[in-house]
């Protein structure tokens, strides 16, 4: 029982380094999750770009592989004036010719064969699902630089959602951009945490019990100190004192009160009892039984009772 404290120091301790892992834990999966839809996303906007350059033949010429490049010239077509134009373009930062031809052709296909949300809303579940097998409500906006298109056949808000990435260039002229937004609840979330995340809630749980332990001891030592200050035995004098009211018992009896008070509200099987007070001497369960009926008719009228638990032995117990 003096262990009790030390225990529940124990538990709680645990339970509070727990829910700081816990806690820590759970923002790195965010992030970790957050970076997933990202580079999913853009995963996804390369498939559908292979997609709907299909009917377009694409030339490389020109192209030198892991080359990079600061300007480019874009030259368009006006059908309704019939002049050709020719831009410049100055990259923020040097570029690899690659992602300069995908810039290109995002800008080209923006006239001829935009972006369409429903289908690369479907590309983009289907790659969580199959590389990360997560299946979370989401939705697709694509803006062609006049207005914004939504996927419309999800239930992800567009107003508030969990998660919501962003690819801001996708061609030359940096004026389409695409976004994803995403729901899910935290057990999907946790999915990206650290694997030590489980041996959190592993020390976590034991947190748990140990401090329900603890305070059952605590309880239980409580209810014993309280029954021993209302439950006093005198062997020398033979008196049981039970809420300052005094009665005359015999030493055998006294002592098997004592039993009892030492081990309340536990079972004590008959042999056990026995053995505890007449030690090697015979006595029959008649005897047994006759001595613990005049406990009980002496603590009877305070709310007491030694309880008969049939096949097993004896039980003290109150009964207010």
């Amino acid at each position: 029982m003096k262990k009790a404290p030390y225990i529940l120091f124990i538990g709680i301790t645990l339970i509070v380094i727990s829910i700081i892992l816990i806690g820590t834990n759970y923002h790195y999966a965010k992030t970790k999750l957050n970076e997933t839809l990202f580079y999913t996303l853009q995963k996804c906007v390369d498939k559908d770009l292979a997609g709907r350059m299909l009917p377009i033949p694409a030339s490389s010429s020109g192209f030198t592989a892991n080359r990079k490049v600061k300007t480019a010239e874009i030259t368009t077509y006006n059908e309704a004036t019939q002049q050709t134009k020719t831009d410049t373009i100055v990259f923020r930062d040097s570029i690899d010719q690659n992602i300069y031809k995908n810039l290109t052709k995002q800008y080209v296909l923006a006239q001829l064969n935009p972006i369409r949300p429903d289908t690369l809303l479907k590309l983009f579940k289907q790659e969580l699902k199959e590389r990360h097998g997560v299946d979370m409500a989401a939705g697709i906006t694509y803006w062609d630089g006049k207005q914004a298109h939504y996927s419309g056949n999800d239930s992800a808000t567009y107003a508030q959602p969990s998660y919501c990435v962003r690819i801001d260039s996708l061609d030359v002229y940096y004026q389409l951009w695409v976004e994803a937004r995403a729901n899910c609840g935290i057990g999907t979330v946790m999915r990206f945490g650290s694997p030590m995340g489980y041996t959190t809630f592993i020390a976590l749980a034991a947190g748990l019990l140990t401090t329900g332990l603890a305070l059952f001891l605590q309880r239980k030592k409580k209810k014993e100190k309280s029954l021993k200050e209302e439950i006093k035995t005198n062997l020398a004098a033979g008196t049981v004192t039970i809420a300052k009211n005094s009665y005359s018992l015999p030493p055998l009896e006294i002592r098997l009160l004592d039993l009892f008070l030492n081990h309340p509200y536990r079972i004590l099987n008959k042999e056990e009892i026995k053995r505890q007070i007449w030690e090697s001497e015979s006595v029959t369960d008649n005897t047994l039984y006759v001595h613990i009926t005049k406990i009980k008719n002496l603590l009877q009228p305070h709310s007491y009772t030694i309880t008969n638990i049939r096949n097993c032995g004896y039980r003290f117990e109150n009964v207010s």
